[in-house]
């Protein structure tokens, strides 16, 4: 609230009041509490109105400091809250990759088994099959070995029958010139 003003009495307010009477004085005297009166009730009106405006201000800077306050708790506890969700995505994406990871790893090992497994198996059968393939050679060339040797042997036991043939027939032949001449005849006669 401002200071109230003192009203100031000029010397020549002091002059007129001597010259002039008590019942104008009292007149002006009234006219001039009047005004003071009304000047006070603007003042206080005035001083009022500041007062509420203040007061007004007051509770409006409360009220902004409030909601200020609430503001700076709300962000608080957001950016804790989000920070807490980021740490939970963050340690659940870990976990995730770390399992990913296991996974991996342990498919790789999968793999690495399996494709010496594969290598051994299929040098097995690169064995097997050149062992087998040997193994026909082998018969391959047996078989031609014993062909042959029976190609040999049936040559020879033919010409050992050939032989006896011949030397059969020959003895045959001496033997029996004589008489299977004589028998051509006698039937070659019998038959005319």
């Amino acid at each position: 609230m401002p200071p109230k003003k003192k009203a100031k009495k000029s010397k020549k307010s002091k002059k007129k009041t001597e010259d002039v009477s008590d019942k104008d004085l009292m007149y002006i005297l009234k006219a001039e509490k009047t005004a003071l009166e009304s000047k006070y009730i603007k003042e206080e009106d005035l001083a009022n109105r500041s007062k509420g405006a203040e007061n007004e201000i007051k509770q409006r800077v409360l009220d902004l400091r409030m909601i200020l306050e609430e503001e700076k708790r709300s962000k608080i506890e957001i950016a804790g809250e989000m920070a807490s969700q980021y740490k939970r995505l963050q340690e659940s994406l870990q976990t995730k990759i770390t399992s990913l990871t296991n996974t991996s790893n342990q498919l790789q090992s999968d793999i690495e088994a399996r494709n010496a497994v594969y290598d051994k198996l299929k040098a097995q059968k690169n064995e097997i099959a050149e062992d087998k393939k040997n193994t026909i050679n082998a018969l391959k060339n047996n078989m031609t070995k014993m062909s042959d040797a029976f190609l040999d042997m049936l040559k020879d036991t033919l010409a050992k029958i050939k032989a006896r043939i011949d030397s059969a027939s020959t003895e045959f032949e001496k033997t029996n010139e004589g008489s299977l001449k004589k028998k051509l005849e006698e039937f070659t006669i019998a038959k005319s």
